[in-house]
């Protein structure tokens, strides 16, 4: 009789040694599911990065989205990076027409970049008679 607290005891500390294991787990698991739902390849743990991993995850279509716009602005504003944007910006299109299947996207885009490189070539600032 004097070993059924000891015994039980232990079987106390081994359930409570088991069940911090098991809460480990748990935990391990739940940062592992955040990570690969919610956090790109290249900020996940045992995962070097890399410039394809890095290229991989961003999203093009918003960067595209972002790019039309502030191309449009800077050309409006009569500035020679606006063409420099646009030419980018005509870059990732054709990247996303290679990833989405839809060829026809890359040699409109290429012709676009030739555009775009000719009126930075051209372009010039207005003179002002003073």
């Amino acid at each position: 009789m004097d070993h059924a607290p000891a015994l039980g005891f232990a079987t106390l500390k081994e359930a409570l040694k088991e069940a911090l294991k098991e809460e480990g787990r748990k935990r391990y698991l739940a940062s592992h599911l955040f990570c690969s739902s919610f956090l790109p390849d290249a900020a996940r743990p045992n995962m070097l990065p890399n410039m394809l991993n890095v290229i991989h995850t961003i999203p093009l279509d918003y960067l595209s989205c972002i790019l039309t716009v502030l191309a449009t602005v800077l050309i409006g504003k009569k500035l020679w990076q606006g063409w420099v944007v646009a030419a980018v910006n005509s870059a990732v299109v054709c990247v996303i027409g290679v990833r989405t299947a839809q060829f026809g996207f890359v040699p409109a885009n290429i012709l676009c970049i030739a555009l775009y490189a000719s009126n930075l070539v051209h372009w010039r600032p207005k003179k002002q008679n003073q």
